[in-house]
């Protein structure tokens, strides 16, 4: 735990209130309110890098999507090429005399 404005303040009012029970009152509630913008901040900021990390994930999906498409369209092309290419090296004419 680190010690902050709003701890200081609230120490500094269990001291003060040995003198003036108001400024201790004051004081006190001032940490309190410190503490609370302190906590909300906090509770923001990671909120917001929640929210990037998110967003982030959702466009290298797309980005992935994008390129499994790409890929299969290159392969599936490729494919065809190679297959119709390798057939006809090897095909027998079937109205060919070769028994």
């Amino acid at each position: 735990m680190r010690i902050g404005y709003a701890e200081m303040l609230l120490a500094f009012s269990a001291i003060i209130s040995f003198h003036s029970i108001n400024w201790a009152l004051g004081i006190a509630g001032l940490s309190l309110f410190a503490a609370f913008c302190r906590f909300a901040l906090q509770v923001q900021e990671k909120k917001e890098a929640k929210q990037n990390a998110d967003e982030t994930v959702k466009v290298l999906n797309e980005q992935a999507e994008e390129l499994g498409k790409a890929l299969s369209k290159l392969f599936s092309g490729s494919s065809k090429k190679s297959s119709s290419t390798s057939n006809k090296k090897y095909s027998i004419d079937p109205d060919s005399d070769l028994h």
